[in-house]
């Protein structure tokens, strides 16, 4: 899990975007964008999907953000102390 959540990266809007680490349908599509995009405009990709019957497009918004869990916990067990401690 630990490798998913390293590489794990989050749109404006909560979505996880494709990677190749978990071999996501769009993570080349999506790679190949980013070298193209220059700013911070959304990106737009598609690709192929249902054993190539369909299209995929879905649109990317940064900015783009990683998540650390495990400091999300360091931080949720502190104020679960700060809170409870006594009672």
């Amino acid at each position: 899990m630990r490798q998913y959540e390293n590489v794990d990266e989050y749109d404006a809007r909560g979505r996880r975007l494709p990677n190749r680490v978990r071999k996501d349908p769009g993570a080349k599509e999506l790679g190949d964008a980013r070298r193209a995009n220059v700013g911070s405009a959304p990106l737009t990709v598609s690709w192929r999907g249902d054993n190539g019957l369909a299209t995929v497009t879905k649109t990317f918004h940064p900015p783009f953000t990683r998540v650390d869990r495990e400091e999300d916990y360091r931080r949720a067990w502190a104020a679960f102390i700060a809170r409870f401690d006594g009672h």
